[in-house]
């Protein structure tokens, strides 16, 4: 429960949670539902919303990044 815990909670550096991060949705709690064979139009549109979401939090990750360096400096400085 603490590691489901750990991956649902949005973080501050990146706006987003670990699961939306690798997955482009938020986890079913409820339960799985019915698996299907069919292909899935929708396929492509979730890759672009996973490779988005991967861009996004490269940005937020090297401005932190920025951010951090520049408040150690100012500590050492």
């Amino acid at each position: 429960m603490a590691e489901f815990a750990y991956n649902d909670r949005q973080y501050s550096s990146t706006g987003k949670s670990p699961f939306f991060v690798n997955l482009g949705r938020h986890p079913n709690v409820h339960g799985e539902g019915e698996k299907s064979t069919e292909r899935v139009p929708e396929v492509d549109e979730f890759v672009q919303r996973i490779r988005e979401a991967a861009r996004e939090v490269e940005k937020a990750l090297r401005k932190i990044n920025k951010v951090m360096k520049r408040k150690v400096g100012e500590k050492r400085g």
